[in-house]
C-alpha cells in the first residue's frame, strides 16, 4: 500500500502540477507510477473542466472559453507533454538516422521545427475546443473532459509494451521496475475510458476511439521500426498527438445523431 501511494504521488508531481510534495523517483515508487499515468489525466480533465464551467458563469464567447481551458490543461500538466512533442518534432523533421534523431530528442533546446509544431497543434487544439464549446453540446463536452484519461491510458501502454530505445533515462528505469499489474490497470483505465466516450458522444465517440487506436498501433509499429523501441519524448508526442486527433474528430462529427 505505502509503495502504491508512493507511486501515485510521483506519478502526479510529475507528469501535473498538482500541489503535492516533489518525490524523486526511485526503484520502489517507479514500479507502479504508469499505472496512475491515467489518475494524472482525471487531474488534468477536472482543472479543464472546472475552468470551463466557471467561465461559462462570466457569459463570455466560446472562444474566450476555450483559449481559458486549453491555457488551463496547458498548466494543470506543466508542459511536460508539450515538452516531449517538441523534442520528437525536432527530431522526426531533421530527417537524420535513429541515433542522431535520439540525440535531437535528448537536446533541451528547441529548435524552428519544434516550434512550428507546437503553434500548429495549439492552433488546431483551440480550434477544434472552440468549435465544440460553441455548440453547447453537454455530450461532446464531457467527451473531450474524458480524453486526458484516454490519452495516457494509451501512451502508458506504449510505453510499457515497448522496449526501450536508450538503455538510461526515465523510460528505461519504469520500464525495467514496472510489474506485470501494471499493465492490467492501465487496461481497466482505458476499457472505462473508452466506454465513457462511446457513452456520452455516441458515433463522435467511437469514431474518435477508433482513430486514437489505430494511431497508437501505427505509431507503436513506427517506433520499434525506426528507433527499436520507445522514449519518454516519443511518449508525449503520442498522447499529445492522441488528444488533438480525438479533439478534431468530436468537432467535426458532433452533428452525428445520437442512439439515445
Amino acid at each position: 500500500m505505502k509503495k502504491m501511494l508512493g507511486s501515485l504521488v510521483l506519478s502526479l508531481s510529475m507528469f501535473t502540477t498538482c500541489p503535492l510534495p516533489r518525490r524523486d523517483y526511485d526503484a520502489e515508487s517507479l514500479s507502479y507510477m504508469m499505472a496512475f499515468f491515467p489518475v494524472a489525466g482525471l487531474y488534468v480533465s477536472t482543472v479543464g473542466a472546472a475552468t470551463y464551467y466557471l467561465s461559462g458563469l462570466l457569459a463570455i464567447s466560446s472562444i474566450l472559453r476555450a483559449a481559458l481551458v486549453l491555457v488551463a490543461v496547458c498548466v494543470a500538466t506543466g508542459g511536460i507533454h508539450l515538452d516531449g512533442f517538441s523534442d520528437a518534432s525536432d527530431a522526426f523533421f531533421s530527417r537524420r538516422d535513429a541515433n542522431k534523431m535520439l540525440e535531437i530528442m535528448h537536446d533541451v533546446h528547441i529548435g524552428a521545427f519544434a516550434a512550428i509544431s507546437l503553434v500548429l497543434l495549439l492552433l488546431l487544439q483551440f480550434a477544434a475546443l472552440q468549435s465544440i464549446i460553441a455548440t453547447s453540446d453537454l455530450r461532446i463536452i464531457i467527451a473531450v473532459f474524458i480524453l486526458p484519461i484516454l490519452s495516457r491510458s494509451l501512451s502508458g501502454l506504449y510505453s510499457l509494451n515497448l522496449p526501450s530505445a536508450r538503455s538510461n533515462g526515465m523510460h528505461h528505469d519504469y520500464r525495467q521496475n514496472s510489474s506485470g499489474t501494471v499493465r492490467g490497470i492501465l487496461i481497466v483505465f482505458l476499457l472505462i475510458s473508452a466506454a465513457g466516450l462511446i457513452v456520452s458522444a455516441h458515433y463522435s465517440g467511437l469514431i474518435s476511439l477508433i482513430l486514437c487506436l489505430l494511431t497508437s498501433c501505427l505509431f507503436a509499429r513506427f517506433s520499434l521500426k525506426r528507433f527499436k523501441g520507445a522514449t519518454g519524448d516519443l511518449a508525449g508526442f503520442l498522447l499529445v498527438t492522441l488528444e488533438t486527433i480525438a479533439l478534431l474528430s468530436l468537432a467535426l462529427s458532433h452533428n452525428l445523431p445520437a442512439w439515445f
